[in-house]
């Protein structure tokens, strides 16, 4: 883990994100409206976990409900659990 923060990795990192929110804004504006959790947050925390795990961003789409079903069966578990 300790590599993936390094100076070198950080500045990586810093400029992959400008370049992202870039991106999103540009989206964004050429839009009348936008919802800003959709529109930026969401996909932007998205794309930065995914590099740092090194899951391509074509699976950008599927990151929300692979999170989902992570919860769901978190959730689930837990109510199990305490059923038990």
């Amino acid at each position: 883990m300790n590599t993936a923060f390094s100076k070198s990795n950080v500045e990586t990192m810093r400029i992959f994100v400008k370049k992202r929110l870039q991106e999103l804004l540009d989206k964004a504006e050429a839009r009348r409206e936008f919802e800003f959790i959709e529109g930026i947050a969401r996909p932007l925390t998205g794309s930065v976990i995914m590099s740092l795990m090194g899951v391509p961003e074509v699976h950008l789409n599927n990151l929300r409900d692979w999170a989902n079903s992570i919860v769901i069966g978190a959730r689930d578990g837990a109510a199990e659990c305490r059923s038990a």
